[in-house]
C-alpha cells in the first residue's frame, strides 16, 4: 500500500512539474501587477517594470506581438486622460500622439476584458501595412497599464486565444 501511495505522489509531482516547467511569473510591484509569462510568449524585452514586450509563435509566416506598458499615474490627469491619449480622442486617419508612423483606421470598444479594464479593437495603418490591435487599458492603485496586442487580419482570431490566456493570469497586486 505504501509503495502505491508513494508512486501516486511521485506521478502527481511529475505531472505538476511537466505542466509548469515552461512558465514563470513576473511581478512588477511598483506598477501594481503580476503576470504569467508562458513559454510561447517570446519576451524579448523587459526593460524595466514599465515595459515588457514579446512575439507570439510564427503563424502564417507572421509574428504577432503583445506588449505591456505601464505609466505612473502622475503622467496623466486621470484615467480618462490616459484613455484619450491611447485611443479615444483620435478620429479616422489621425496619427496618435504616441506614434508618427501610425494612422487610426477604425476603433470599436469591446467588452472582452471588462473585469480588468477597458478594451478597444482597433485597426491601424503602420508604414503602409494594416494592423489589427486589441488595446486593454487597466488601472491599478499606482499605474495606468496599456496592453497592446498587434496582429494581422488573418492571425488575429487564432492568436487572440493566447492573449485571452495571458490576460487570465494578469493579477492586480495593489
Amino acid at each position: 500500500m505504501k509503495t502505491k501511495q508513494i508512486f501516486t505522489l511521485l506521478l502527481t509531482i511529475l505531472f505538476f512539474i511537466a505542466c509548469n516547467q515552461n512558465k514563470r511569473i513576473e511581478a512588477f510591484p511598483s506598477t501594481g501587477y503580476k503576470i504569467e509569462i508562458p513559454d510561447w510568449w517570446n519576451v524579448s524585452e523587459i526593460i524595466d517594470a514599465n515595459n515588457i514586450s514579446g512575439t507570439l509563435p510564427l503563424l502564417d509566416s507572421k509574428k504577432d506581438n503583445i506588449s505591456i506598458r505601464s505609466f505612473n499615474k502622475s503622467e496623466f490627469i486621470n484615467y480618462e486622460n490616459f484613455e484619450n491619449w491611447v485611443i479615444k480622442k483620435y478620429g479616422i486617419g489621425q496619427p496618435p500622439d504616441w506614434s508618427l508612423e501610425d494612422r487610426i483606421l477604425s476603433t470599436i470598444k469591446t467588452f472582452d476584458f471588462e473585469n480588468l479594464g477597458t478594451t478597444y479593437k482597433t485597426k491601424i495603418l503602420n508604414n503602409g501595412r494594416e494592423v489589427l490591435c486589441c488595446y486593454i487599458l487597466i488601472e491599478t492603485s499606482t499605474s495606468y497599464i496599456w496592453v497592446n496586442f498587434k496582429s494581422t487580419e488573418t492571425t488575429y482570431t487564432r492568436n487572440f486565444k493566447k492573449l485571452d490566456y495571458l490576460m487570465s493570469t494578469f493579477i492586480k497586486i495593489n
